[in-house]
């Protein structure tokens, strides 16, 4: 992420063209899965909260000569340390679709009494280049359903550099 590669740069409809001086140090992307209001039982609707699955893409320089495995291991205990009630923590190896290794990082939080809810985190590391990604939904929608664990695995694995 050079001062050369930094000219417009344009994503999702938007354009912008920061100063020639500026480098390009850090990106960050949301993605979000619709409402689905139909799910709900209005009888509970006071106490239902609406999990809207979503994806946080953040990219950034990363410290000199720091392997990833410590990387994550600082993420890990940052999550643990800063987290309340952090249930089935795992930390694994992981390989995203261009062959690149990394790690995923998952566990369950409670979001409020009656809610508790799933994030996976994805690490790589290409060139000194740090990116992650979070995502977050329903843990018993996810621990219920083989397919939509499948499905945020393979998401979280179709990201690939250039």
């Amino acid at each position: 992420m050079s001062s050369a590669d930094v000219e417009t740069q344009s994503f999702h409809g938007v354009q912008f063209a920061p100063p020639t001086e500026f480098e390009l140090v850090e990106t960050m992307l949301s993605f979000r899965a619709p409402v689905k209001d139909e799910l709900r039982d209005p009888r509970l609707m006071h106490r239902q909260m609406n999990v809207q699955p979503n994806v946080i893409l953040h990219r950034k320089h990363a410290k000199p000569d720091t392997p990833l495995e410590d990387i994550v291991g600082i993420a890990l205990a940052e999550f643990i340390r800063t987290m309340v009630q952090l249930e089935n923590v795992k930390k694994r190896e992981f390989t995203f679709a261009d062959g690149v290794d990394g790690f995923l990082i998952s566990f369950d939080y409670p979001a409020t009494k009656d809610k508790v809810l799933r994030q996976y985190h994805a690490f790589r590391l290409d060139e000194g280049i740090l990116t992650s990604l979070a995502l977050t939904a329903d843990a018993i929608r996810v621990a219920d359903s083989d397919d939509i664990e499948n499905m945020y695995l393979q998401s979280l694995a179709s990201l690939v550099t250039e």
